[in-house]
């Protein structure tokens, strides 16, 4: 299973590069600085995406991964009564 912090500790990493990219644009002098400055947001975004897509599919994996099981053994035969 995966761990749920690995989750918060790439949103709160979202959440600090987010602000810092919209300081850094704020201050941008050029249209070319944008492109830059925001490309390099939405590449750490796209990567922090692709991490949790990639612990979703560990997560539903390990959902429909069945433990070795016991060998199934038929029930019982009922035995019927005989009519009195």
């Amino acid at each position: 299973m995966t761990d749920p912090s690995n989750w918060m500790t790439r949103r709160q990493e979202a959440l600090e590069t987010g602000l810092d990219a919209l300081k850094r644009l704020s201050a941008c002098k050029t249209p070319v600085e944008m492109a830059v400055i925001y490309s390099e947001w939405l590449s750490g975004s796209m990567t922090r995406i692709l991490a949790d897509f990639e612990d979703a599919q560990k997560a539903s994996q390990a959902l429909f991964v069945s433990p070795q099981a016991a060998p199934v053994q038929a029930p019982p035969p009922h035995q019927l009564r005989e009519a009195a």
